[in-house]
């Protein structure tokens, strides 16, 4: 199928290296998943039947990068081996697309760094707490 003058012009952001397909992400709500992980409807993937999020896994596996499923398995007590496994493998044949969903996860963590890195010191926070109780 021949594409059209508008697919052609596309920007390369978004897009493979050849500039032809749009890019694959896991953010991609037609992104099938397999059974062992599950989408929220904010649109976080989690290991299905538990709040561990996909993001966690990865961010342990960018950390270590030679870890082991034991020990994945004491970092996430409460998912099976088995389960693991299975979600290792995901990332594994699909190691482009998680790379992806990964860097959009740190991307968002990062800006809410950054929107909330200026919180009280303690001594504003007891300027704040006697303003409010003098007033009483």
């Amino acid at each position: 199928m021949p594409l059209a003058d508008s697919e052609l012009d596309a920007p390369t952001d978004g897009y493979d290296t050849d500039g032809w397909q749009p890019r694959r992400t896991l953010s991609d709500p037609n992104v099938d998943l397999p059974p062992c992980l599950e989408r929220r409807s904010d649109g976080a993937i989690v290991v299905r039947g538990h709040r561990v999020a996909l993001s966690s896994i990865l961010e342990c596996l960018d950390q270590e990068k030679q870890i082991s499923l034991p020990r994945l398995k004491t970092i996430f007590p409460t998912i099976s081996a088995d389960v693991l496994a299975d979600v290792l493998a995901f990332c594994f044949r699909h190691a482009v697309e998680v790379r992806r969903y990964h860097d959009e996860c740190e991307e968002v963590a990062l800006a809410h760094r950054r929107a909330h890195a200026s919180v009280p010191s303690l001594e504003e926070l007891r300027r704040r707490w006697n303003s409010r109780h003098r007033e009483s």
